[in-house]
C-alpha cells in the first residue's frame, strides 16, 4: 500500500504494510484524517494532516518503476492520467522557460483509484511504467 501524507505546504509518498493512525506524527504535522482508495491493483492510503484546497476533478497521479520504485507523482488539474512517454525539463535560459525532454520511461497501464468512500479527488492513478530507452536520434 502506498501512503500518501498531504498538507497544502507540501506531499511525502511512502509504501508501507498498513495504514497510519489520525493523530499519528509525521514530517507535515499531526494526521488528522485518512481517506482510501482502491484499483484493481493498488489500494492508496491519503494521510491529510488539514483540508486540502484544490480545483474540483483535480486527480493525483504516481509513476512508478517495474520495481515499485517512484519515478515521480504530480497533480492533475484536468483529471487525467499521464500517458505515453513520460518528459523532464530543463530551463531553456530564458526566464522561467522549461524545454521538455524526453526521458526513458514509458506509462504501460494506469490503476485508477476511486475514493471507498468521499474522497479530496476523484481519482488517484497509478501509472506502471516500463522503460523504453532514448530515442534514436533522427537520420537526415
Amino acid at each position: 500500500m502506498f501512503v500518501v501524507y498531504l498538507s497544502n505546504d507540501g506531499e511525502v509518498i511512502q509504501s508501507h504494510e498498513q495504514a497510519p493512525l489520525v493523530g499519528e506524527i509525521c514530517t507535515l504535522g499531526a494526521i488528522a484524517s485518512l481517506e482510501f482508495y482502491k484499483g484493481e491493483l493498488e489500494v492508496i492510503c491519503l494521510a491529510l494532516t488539514e483540508p486540502i484546497t484544490h480545483d474540483d476533478g483535480e486527480t493525483f497521479y504516481i509513476q512508478l518503476k517495474p520495481d515499485r520504485s517512484i519515478i515521480t507523482y504530480g497533480f492533475s488539474m484536468i483529471g487525467q492520467a499521464p500517458t505515453g512517454r513520460l518528459n523532464n525539463y530543463e530551463p531553456t535560459g530564458d526566464g522561467d522557460g522549461m524545454k521538455a525532454i524526453p526521458s526513458n520511461w514509458c506509462v504501460d497501464m494506469i490503476d485508477a483509484c476511486t475514493p471507498l468512500e468521499t474522497g479530496t479527488y476523484k481519482a488517484i492513478h497509478i501509472c506502471h511504467c516500463v522503460n523504453v530507452g532514448q530515442l534514436a536520434p533522427r537520420v537526415r
